[in-house]
């Protein structure tokens, strides 16, 4: 598995910087060889797409903090628990395993 590019990411407006009208979603490059990486490129009109993109890592951290704070499972994946069952498999599809 591959890990992704740390957050933050950022979304804009491609129109003013460029002559292709879309939507980028950015993070700053951790090698900072570069002063921005591309994460995505997003038509024209995908604003509530890009926004969900560019709050990927955040959400993913909320969601590894809330399973890791759970009264009912303690965080631990092999208990079961109502609560976080969903949770880990969000966090399962975002860090690619089935």
């Amino acid at each position: 598995m591959s890990s992704f590019t740390p957050g933050p990411w950022r979304w804009f407006d491609l129109q003013p910087r460029n002559h292709w009208a879309g939507i980028a979603v950015v993070a700053r490059d951790p090698d900072a060889r570069e002063h921005e990486r591309d994460i995505a490129t997003l038509p024209k009109g995908s604003e509530a797409n890009a926004r969900l993109i560019a709050a990927a890592p955040d959400l993913l951290a909320i969601a590894r903090l809330y399973v890791s704070e759970c009264t009912n499972c303690s965080g631990v994946r092999d208990v079961p628990c109502d609560y976080c069952e969903h949770i880990w498999a969000a966090i399962d599809r975002a860090e690619g395993r089935p």
